[in-house]
């Protein structure tokens, strides 16, 4: 062969060759990164189980609150996948009792996840622990730990969160950015009467006595110009929850009197001689559960009723009844009542009664004015309807400024509302109001499930406290630290009352108070003192003693309103 032809094709096959190689290089990096694109596609999967709860009294509510919070900051779209709430309960139910590591990792296996994550609460009195894990299925990374010990439940939820941000960090490596509470600034010398203190400590002088002239406390702040509030006032400390409040002449003395419920008593107080003190009290009823009060003379005797809104044993039937003065004893002119009760002042009408029926769903059905037909409170003429709405929080009157009667409500989310008549909302605000404790027992959603509250919603009034003919809408707002996410589980920290007045668009704030510490379970307008000048008089519910070895405790404060325009 020639040999210039022998060169021409060894030259050929070494380029080939090389051609080849270059070829099954390019392959084998194309498949290198294909396989590791395909392992990047397949997130983690990972398995929350529910909770142990360790606890004197049933805290179950806290297990489902906490599963929600661990989702919510653990999802990671395709990257960290979370098995769903009914497989784990379907395979990890059939384990009984404590598990340990290798009956955790044995649950992971059967729900096919990368990571199980698990833990318990343990509350004992106001001490809370908190003991969590996430184990690495397949056992070849360290299972990592987090412990936590703290007084009341407080600081639960922040270290919750801490947890979450170690396991996105060091096992998922994501860094999300964990809001930081802001730095609390240095606080200024405290004058001898303290407004913005906690209630216990607003007033030393104790039970009865009303706080001195108070000129520029600043109580009261105005949305547009100075602080006000002319006299603060505290009582002793009740020891109980107070559930609901107002004012009203149920004895025919001429005086206001202060109507106080709490969970199964009625109290009356009386503000006489510069004492405030405990005039009767009803005996406790123990298969009721008061959730609110309301006085007014509907019946048209000159005697003031005392409308008592209640729930059974079970909080999940409504059993109300209404009270008044015959002269000796508070007799009981209605009972077993199916009706919500509301009462509301309304212009050139003054105090009518609203009920809503009771229809084992809390939130919806007709809003009528309640009569009195010569024996019982009967439905009379229809107000309205609602739909999301329950009449415990619920106002009616010239809201809007306009001269039409309108109906005001909370929405079970805890917003304002303007209803139609229909009961579809005309304006619903956007800030969160309110905020109640009391709840009626819904059905239960799922196997094992303790209770399913409905939480509802706490009074609002219209009202025009300056006479200057114009109706503002007075409302509490107590804040929560439950983060919106532990939806069975509320605790409120700090509370204000505000002022709102239509400006055209929607409901704007006009003054507010100071916060202070605990909550607002309700509030009345009216001279209790009388002494001339309107007070705004609220219960402030300081401890609520759901938590093993504390004991509840509320307040009574009130303050002028004479400045507040």
């Amino acid at each position: 062969m020639n040999k210039y032809l022998r060169r021409g094709l060894a030259l050929k096959t070494l380029s080939d060759v090389k051609k080849g190689r270059s070829i099954f290089i390019v392959l084998f990096f194309l498949t290198l990164v294909a396989g590791l694109n395909d392992v990047y596609a397949n997130p983690q999967r990972v398995a929350i189980l529910p909770f142990q709860i360790n606890a004197a009294e049933d805290m179950s509510f806290l297990r489902n609150g906490i599963t929600d919070i661990l989702e919510s900051r653990l999802a990671w779209e395709e990257k960290v996948e979370l098995i769903s709430r009914k497989r784990i309960k379907a395979i990890s139910q059939t384990y009984q009792g404590s598990l340990n590591i290798e009956q955790v990792r044995q649950i992971g296996t059967e729900l096919g996840a990368d990571y199980i994550l698990f833990g318990s609460i343990t509350i004992l009195g106001t001490n809370v622990s908190l003991d969590a894990k996430i184990a690495d299925v397949s056992g070849v990374q360290a299972t990592h730990f987090f412990s936590h010990q703290s007084q009341g439940m407080d600081a639960v939820i922040p270290k919750i969160d801490q947890f979450v941000a170690e396991i996105n960090a060091k096992i998922f490596g994501r860094n999300v950015p964990r809001t930081q509470a802001a730095a609390t600034p240095r606080a200024p010398a405290k004058p001898e009467y303290d407004i913005h203190a906690h209630p216990e400590k607003l007033i030393q002088s104790g039970f009865g006595n009303l706080d001195q002239n108070t000129p520029n406390s600043g109580f009261i702040m105005m949305q547009d110009g100075p602080k006000t509030g002319l006299k603060f006032w505290k009582s002793r400390d009740v020891r109980d929850v107070i559930n609901g409040l107002d004012l009203g002449d149920i004895d025919r003395d001429g005086k206001l009197e202060t109507v106080i419920i709490t969970h199964q008593q009625i109290h009356f107080y009386k503000h006489e001689d510069g004492r405030f003190h405990n005039s009767v009290s009803i005996a406790r009823d123990k298969h009721k559960r008061y959730i609110g009060v309301d006085v007014a003379d509907i019946n048209g005797n000159g005697i003031d009723e005392i409308f008592v809104t209640a729930l059974n044993s079970q909080r999940n039937s409504v059993s109300s009844f209404v009270l008044e003065f015959n002269g000796q004893i508070y007799d009981k002119l209605s009972q077993n009542d199916r009706f919500y009760y509301r009462v509301v002042e309304i212009p050139n009408r003054g105090k009518i009664l609203l009920g809503q029926k009771s229809s084992g769903y809390p939130f919806k059905g007709d809003i009528v004015e309640m009569v009195w037909d010569g024996s019982t409170y009967t439905p009379g003429n229809r107000i309205g309807r609602v739909r999301n709405n329950n009449i415990i929080g619920l106002a009616y009157g010239d809201v809007m400024n306009d001269g039409q009667n309108r109906i005001a409500a909370y929405n079970r989310a805890d917003r304002i509302q303007i209803l139609k008549q229909t009961g579809k909302a005309r304006w619903t605000g956007g800030d969160l109001y309110g905020g109640n404790m009391i709840y009626f027992a819904g059905e239960k959603t799922e196997a094992g499930e303790i209770v399913n509250p409905q939480y509802l919603p706490m009074r609002m009034r219209i009202t025009d406290i300056n006479r200057d003919g114009k109706y503002e809408l007075i409302t509490a707002c107590n804040h929560d630290i439950s983060l919106n996410l532990l939806q069975n589980f509320r605790r409120f920290t700090k509370t204000h009352i505000e002022s709102l007045s239509w400006d055209g668009t929607g409901l704007a704030s006009v003054w507010k108070t100071r916060r202070i510490s605990g909550r607002v379970s309700d509030f009345a307008i009216g001279d209790f003192d009388q002494d001339g000048v309107k007070e705004l008089v609220a219960a402030v519910v300081v401890k609520d003693g759901n938590i093993l070895m504390t004991k509840a405790r509320s307040t009574i404060i009130a303050y002028d309103l004479i400045q507040a325009k």
